[in-house]
């Protein structure tokens, strides 16, 4: 019973002292009806997180995702856009902010000679700089490379395979410079010195990239080792927040020492 009791409260301190992320927007796509109307329904993080603006035709593409309805970019229509430059996220690259999404990929392939690259996710920020991922459609037997630019390639997952039948989890955290991408949990692209500096603007997602997306979530700060594998788990379900994962340290703590007194 003393060890249980000390590993308890070792984790009730770390849990104090951690620097824990925090949701700032949640999107689940589960309400669109194919319009932008529908669309800040699905910001399910609270009033004070911003809403989305649209851009193109006016049309979102929606279809089965990885719970409900989901962000299609399989075909042409509108860009999608959280933020703007008058507005931004509230997210900034010296605290440091954190994005987690499902994805299934539909690439087709292709016989070209040369890469055919599409950006999937691109962040800009305050300072006119931008940082984005893409991919590349591949060609009939290999998997097309994944890749993640900010004023050149910054980091690629050669012959990352993205599964087309069920959906992965890519989480991106970034700060002060310092960028890191999990495919399902495992780290594949790290990269120090990236030039992308100041306040978040804005967050686009592609709207012809083959690719399926859902369950957005963007976080200010830095998602931990413990949040990773819980959004990689199920990226679906939001990471607690810091207060509610104090309390819970604290109940497990308190019912330690009771029965440690019993």
């Amino acid at each position: 019973m003393k060890s249980s009791l000390y590993l308890t409260m070792f984790l009730l301190c770390s849990g104090l002292g951690a620097q824990a992320a925090t949701l700032k927007y949640f999107y689940d796509f589960n309400k669109l009806n194919g319009n932008l109307s529908s669309l800040n329904d699905n910001n399910l993080a609270g009033p004070n997180a911003g809403s989305a603006t649209f851009s193109g035709s006016g049309w979102m593409n929606y279809t089965n995702g990885y719970e409900g309805l989901g962000y299609d970019s399989r075909t042409n229509g509108g860009q999608l856009t959280l933020g703007s430059s008058s507005t931004g996220l509230g997210l900034n690259t010296t605290e440091g902010f954190s994005l987690s999404i499902a994805v299934k990929d539909y690439s087709p392939g292709n016989t070209s000679s040369s890469a055919i690259w599409k950006s999937i996710l691109t962040f800009t920020s305050g300072n006119s700089q931008n940082m984005y991922l893409q991919k590349d459609s591949g060609d009939a037997s290999t998997a097309g490379a994944w890749a993640a630019y900010c004023g050149g390639n910054v980091g690629n997952w050669a012959n990352l395979t993205i599964s087309k039948d069920s959906f992965s989890n890519i989480i991106i955290t970034f700060q002060n410079g310092e960028l890191n991408i999990y495919l399902d949990g495992q780290k594949k692209i790290t990269a120090s010195g990236v030039n992308f500096t100041g306040d978040v603007q804005s967050l686009k997602l592609a709207s012809t990239a083959n690719t399926t997306m859902d369950d957005l979530q963007l976080y200010a700060g830095v998602l931990n080792d413990g949040e990773i594998a819980a959004l990689a788990a199920n990226p679906a379900l939001p990471v607690p927040e810091p207060a509610t994962a104090t309390l819970g340290l604290l109940g497990l703590a308190s019912l330690c020492m009771r029965r440690r007194r019993s």
